[in-house]
């Protein structure tokens, strides 16, 4: 669903009654409620927090998915490969760790994986 900053919130509202978002609707409204928001008698509330909800996670991960191929890039370069064939970017807890601290969120490995 494209923000337009052109069109009114009333059409935000209705827009967002045909969105489904990645977050189901019953886990948002779960959510919400443990977190003091009663959102029975609008449901569109947790649809717009669903939304927001998924456009932080997509964020982070084409940050993280950048990052990612900004290592491979330079790992290749380093190696002086000049192979035709691009190695499978892997996304890695490092390339993750980077993409959230440039927003403040800061990940750490449980300590079993150090």
């Amino acid at each position: 669903m494209p923000v337009n900053p052109d069109q009114p919130i009333e059409q935000l509202l209705i827009d967002v009654n045909e969105f489904t978002p990645v977050l189901p609707d019953t886990v948002s409204h779960l959510l919400l409620t443990r977190a003091g928001l009663d959102t029975e008698h609008d449901p569109r509330i947790a649809r717009i927090a669903s939304l927001a909800a998924q456009k932080f996670i997509s964020d982070i991960l084409l940050d993280a998915r950048q990052v990612s191929l900004n290592r491979a890039n330079k790992e290749m370069r380093n190696t002086g490969s000049k192979s035709k064939d691009k190695p499978k970017n892997v996304l890695t807890m490092e390339d993750l760790t980077q993409a959230t601290a440039k927003i403040g969120i800061t990940i750490q490995k449980p300590p079993y994986y150090h």
